[in-house]
C-alpha cells in the first residue's frame, strides 16, 4: 500500500502511515508530488494507493492516482466531495461530509472527519487480521518501550 497526500492532507497521509505500519501492512508514505506519481507508475495490480484530499481537485494527488490506477493497482480515495475527481476516478471512494465556515480555510473541520475515517479503517484492518496486528503492536510497542528506557 502507498499513501498519497499534500498541503492540509499530509498530516492525515502519515497518521495513515504511522497507523498502518504499527499493524504489519506493508506500507510506504510518499509526500513529494514528483514521487508519487513515479512510484505509482511502478505499483501492480494487487496493490492498494490510497489517495487522500480534501477537495479531491489536488492536481498532484489526482495525477499520482491516476497513475496507480493505470498500473493496474486499486485506488482508494478520502475527500469530502462525493463528485470529485480523485473520487470519481478511485476504486473505492471514501467520502466525509463537513460544514467548513469563512474562517477555517485549511479544512479543519474534514482534517478531523478524515482522521475519523483513518482511525475506522486501522480498527477494521486491526480486527480482520487480529493474531497478526496484536503480534506487530506488541512488537512496535515494545521497540518504542525501549527508545523510553536508553
Amino acid at each position: 500500500m502507498e499513501v498519497y497526500g499534500i498541503g492540509s492532507s499530509a498530516p492525515i497521509a502519515m497518521d495513515a502511515y504511522y497507523r498502518f505500519l504499527r499493524i504489519g501492512l506493508k506500507i510506504s508514505l510518499l509526500l513529494d508530488p514528483h514521487m508519487q506519481v513515479v512510484s505509482a507508475a511502478q505499483l501492480q495490480k494487487g496493490d492498494v494507493a490510497l489517495a487522500i484530499s480534501h477537495t479531491g481537485r489536488s492536481h498532484e494527488t489526482l495525477s499520482a492516482a491516476q497513475k496507480a490506477k493505470a498500473a493496474g493497482a486499486t485506488v482508494i480515495s478520502l475527500s469530502s466531495f462525493m463528485q470529485s475527481p480523485l473520487a470519481l476516478l478511485a476504486d473505492i471512494s471514501l467520502v466525509t461530509a463537513t460544514a467548513e465556515n469563512a474562517f477555517r480555510v485549511e479544512a479543519m473541520a474534514s482534517r478531523i472527519a478524515h482522521l475519523s475515517v483513518i482511525d475506522s479503517l486501522y480498527v477494521a484492518l486491526a480486527i480482520r487480521r487480529f493474531d497478526e496486528a496484536s503480534g506487530w503492536l506488541e512488537q512496535s510497542s515494545s521497540l518504542i518501550e525501549e527508545k523510553y528506557q536508553s
